[in-house]
């Protein structure tokens, strides 16, 4: 999860991919060395159909009401989202793909859990009144279980 929904404060942001690109600062203004995460690499890490399949019923589900009034949207991997939480993204894809690659490698009575998908979500500021606050926290949580039943059923 990562706070990245600057221009509307009712959206809930998934995105799929992510793109192999970091810019901007940290937290402590500190910039990253280099611009892109993973030299040689494509320019959006792109996930496979599987994951793919859950994003479009995750899509599927997203005019369903949320508490508070909040929307899901989903998007693809943007440009303008190169920052740490794009990182981070990129990083837990690249996981799940070494995992995948491990499980296939191994002896049948050796695979262990293996990394199965990888979610990003942006949540948007909450305005500064505590009721919006909780209206923020019960909407995520509704995405969360949106996704825990995709899980369940793939």
């Amino acid at each position: 999860m990562g706070l990245g929904v600057y221009d509307r404060h009712d959206t809930i942001l998934v995105e799929n991919d992510a793109y192999n690109l970091r810019q901007g600062q940290d937290a402590l203004a500190h910039s990253p060395p280099g611009h892109t995460i993973d030299m040689g690499a494509p320019q959006v890490l792109v996930q496979g159909s599987a994951m793919q399949g859950r994003y479009a019923a995750l899509a599927a589900n997203a005019s369903a009401a949320l508490p508070g009034g909040f929307v899901l949207s989903l998007a693809p991997a943007r440009v303008s989202n190169s920052y740490i939480c794009n990182e981070t993204h990129w990083r837990a894809l690249k996981a799940r793909e070494w995992a995948e690659v491990e499980a296939t490698s191994l002896s049948p009575s050796s695979h262990g859990t293996v990394l199965g998908a990888s979610y990003f979500v942006h949540l948007p500021y909450a305005r500064d009144d505590e009721k919006d606050h909780r209206q923020l926290a019960a909407a995520v949580a509704e995405v969360i279980r949106r996704i825990v039943q995709l899980e369940a059923r793939a």
